[in-house]
Parts: C-alpha cells; structure tokens; sequence
C-alpha cells in the first residue's frame, strides 16, 4: 500500500473488490471503549466497522469521516494480516515487525504503522471534505494534517504512539492537537465542521 496519489481509498479498493474472501460492514453500536470508532476481527468472512451511537450524536461529519478513515485502514491492515499477496508485501512485513515490537497489541501495532501514512489520511479527509463536506476542503491543509493524528494513540491511554511524534507539524504539541480532535468529537462551537443531523 503506498501513498500512491496521497489518497487512502484507492490505494484500499482491493479491501472492497475482494468481497468473495470477505464482506466489509460498517454500522453504529457500542464499541466498548470511549473509542467513536472500532473494527472488529475478521469472523466468517466479515470486518465491521462500528461507530459509537454517542459519537455519531456529538461529532461533526469532518471528525465522522476522519474515522471512518482511520478504522477502513484498520480493516485493510487486518485483511493483511491473513490475505496478502507479492504486491502487498511490506505492509505485511511490517505488520510483523511491529506486532513483534507491540506483541499482543494489535492496535497499537497498527497505530504504529499508521503513522507512516497520515499524510495520505490527511489528504483523503481533505479530498472528502472538499467533495461532499460542509466546508468544501476550505480550512487549510495544516487542518486536515492535524485530525489525520486522530485515533494513533497508544491503547487505554490518550498517548500519541511513538511513530507518530516526528511527524508532528513544527511548534505543534500533541495538546494542540488533541484540542481540534475533542472539538470536532463533541461537535462544540470551536469545531469546524457541521454536525450531522
């Protein structure tokens, strides 16, 4: 999976093309967690995508579509865990590499090698937001950036994963980011996208 043109669905088609291996679902519940979003195993055949009834309440369509991002990479990087062919290679070498690093913490084996494409989640939320948001892609790039960090944190914590520190834009914390992730989450009056109604 490269970045390719810098957007994250094409380069994941082939989630959706093989469904005669498995159905990919997403549809709202309790997650489990305080999580907005989450994705399950693979069993018999299917990956759901759930989203939490609270955070589908609060969030804004922008932090909605960012997570929808984030958990289809998690489900292409699952379908990698038992589906991979010589194309796909290092994603699954390196899937290896950190569940050997994080044994037993898929989540964050997977934060992990997420961080190496936040520049592609940035520019899908922003090609989304740009189509079919309420924005119409006008809050700056370095605004999609930020929100592509949402969700890389450690597990049980609001930590940001270690892969992901350096890709911090300069004279950014974490804090600051973590700020735009909550407001978009809560759908409050300094978010910038709309909430869905």
């Amino acid at each position: 999976m490269g970045l390719g043109s810098l957007d994250i669905f094409p380069g994941m088609l082939d989630l959706f093309e093989q469904s005669g291996q498995f159905d990919y679902r997403i549809r709202n519940g309790n997650t489990g967690s305080e999580a907005g979003g989450s994705t399950s195993p693979i069993v018999n055949g299917i990956i759901t995508i759930t989203l939490s009834d609270d955070y589908l309440r609060n969030a804004t369509s922008l932090s909605i579509a960012r997570t929808i991002i984030h958990e289809t990479i998690h489900a292409y990087l699952r379908k990698q865990t038992l589906y991979h062919s010589a194309t796909d290679m290092n994603t699954h070498q390196l899937l290896v590499e950190y569940g050997r690093k994080y044994p037993g913490i898929i989540n964050d084996a997977h934060h992990s090698l997420m961080s190496q494409y936040i520049l592609g989640m940035a520019v899908s939320l922003y090609n989304w937001d740009k189509k079919y948001g309420p924005t119409g892609g006008s809050l700056g790039f370095d605004y999609y950036y930020k929100m592509a960090f949402g969700g890389l944190v450690k597990k049980g914590t609001s930590e940001l994963i270690m892969e992901a520190k350096p890709y911090l834009p300069d004279g950014v914390t974490w804090a600051d980011i973590e700020k735009i992730l909550l407001n978009e989450a809560n759908g409050t009056n300094q978010a910038n996208g709309e909430k869905c109604n």
